[in-house]
């Protein structure tokens, strides 16, 4: 059990380097694009590069990386390659953004090409090293360190962003590097093939899963609330500097509220989703953060002197009512799969919330140019209960 967790926990320290990166992006890139003077919409188009790739270019990688064949394994040569130029590039974003907006944008799709190139890899590094039983708890180790890292990001960078601008950018690169050295380091690749193996039927599973409606019912539920949730994840920070007229740091601060209740939310979410049924536990969440993100949009609209503590206070409820949902979405999606087809149907999950993730950005924008910044907390009401409707309606 000692390798267990050491193996679990050296992938888990990159899902927490990934995630301070995620967080760092998320806040201060929308605000370059916007300092270049483009419309929020464009904004939100450059901001769905990722997830694009994502959907487009990591799948292939995964296949690519099936079939390699080298002295230090299959996945361990895009580590090699990618965790070097991923710091190096994310380091010169603050750089680069004083050369104009073409050259600042070519850094962000570069970048991202390398970021989605370990993506893939490292899911089926997980699938390599670990057998059926204890990928539930690698899983849960790597979301827990992932959490970590994102109150590091939202709590801690937002400080340091203050001091020195340059200072978020650098410091994630250098965990990037350092977690990923270590981790090209420590794992000593299987030359087994189960991957290769597993792929051979992988249409005919993807025919049999899409012919579930069931299934298919509950990830139009799970596209329909992620484009709400990414309004609220891409544009926050613009919506506290440019509505609240706070600084980018104190904006990414409040967010952290959000981030922080759903980490300390995630076990209870679990055992609430256990002893109450999935259905019901994501139900409840869903209904519970439609009407707090109706209610920060009404809140928003008051002039008073506590505005900022009274959206804080209901960001950390939204924290918890988000932990009731995602945290018992993926289990529920493998519990209405096919016993031999729970990795397909877990990839669908993903491949659903990414395409919202794609989605909602450039929809968002362009609402956000007719309407303001603070319409963001009534599209993310709107499209969680659009969500709760759809996931009601299967048995």
């Amino acid at each position: 059990m000692k390798k267990f967790y050491f193996l679990a926990i050296t992938i888990g320290s990159v899902y927490l380097a990934t995630t301070i990166l995620w967080v760092v992006y998320n806040s201060y890139i929308p605000i370059m694009l916007k300092s270049f003077g483009i419309s929020t919409f464009f904004v939100g188009l450059l901001m769905t590069v990722d997830n694009i790739l994502a959907i487009t270019w990591g799948p292939l990688v995964g296949l690519l990386s099936d079939r390699t064949r080298t002295r230090f394994g299959k996945r361990i040569p895009y580590f090699l390659i990618s965790f070097p130029l991923i710091a190096i590039l994310f380091s010169l974003i603050p750089i680069v953004h004083l050369q104009g907006l073409i050259i600042f944008s070519l850094l962000l799709v570069v970048l991202n090409i390398f970021i989605a190139t370990v993506r893939t890899p490292m899911v089926a590094l997980i699938l390599d090293l670990f057998a059926s039983g204890l990928r539930s708890q690698v899983s849960g180790i790597a979301n827990f360190m992932g959490g970590l890292g994102a109150m590091v990001g939202y709590l801690l960078f937002p400080s340091l962003y203050a001091l020195q601008k340059e200072l978020p950018f650098l410091i994630a690169s250098l965990i990037i590097i350092i977690t990923g050295a270590w981790l090209v380091y420590s794992i000593k690749e299987s030359q087994e093939n189960k991957i290769e193996e597993a792929r051979r039927n992988l249409f005919s599973e993807l025919v049999g899963i899409l012919k579930n409606k069931e299934l298919l019912n509950e990830y139009l539920a799970i596209f329909t609330f992620f484009l709400g949730f990414n309004a609220i994840e891409t544009f926050f920070t613009s919506y506290g500097k440019f509505q609240l007229g706070i600084d980018e740091h104190q904006a990414s601060f409040l967010l952290g509220m959000l981030a922080v209740s759903f980490f300390v939310f995630s076990l209870p979410a679990g055992v609430i989703g256990s002893i109450k049924g999935k259905k019901k536990t994501m139900s409840a969440g869903l209904l519970l953060i439609s009407v707090v993100m109706a209610t920060i949009f009404i809140v928003d609209a008051l002039v008073a002197p506590y505005k900022l503590m009274l959206i804080a206070s209901l960001l950390v409820v939204a924290g918890f009512c988000w932990a009731l949902v995602i945290v018992n979405a993926l289990p529920l999606i493998t519990d209405l799969s096919p016993p031999k087809q729970a990795g397909t149907a877990a990839g669908f999950y993903y491949f659903f919330s990414m395409s919202a993730a794609i989605a909602s950005p450039p929809l968002t924008g362009l609402i956000i140019d007719f309407r303001g910044y603070s319409v963001i907390f009534l599209i993310a009401s709107v499209f969680m209960l659009g969500g709760l409707l759809l996931h009601l309606r299967f048995r």
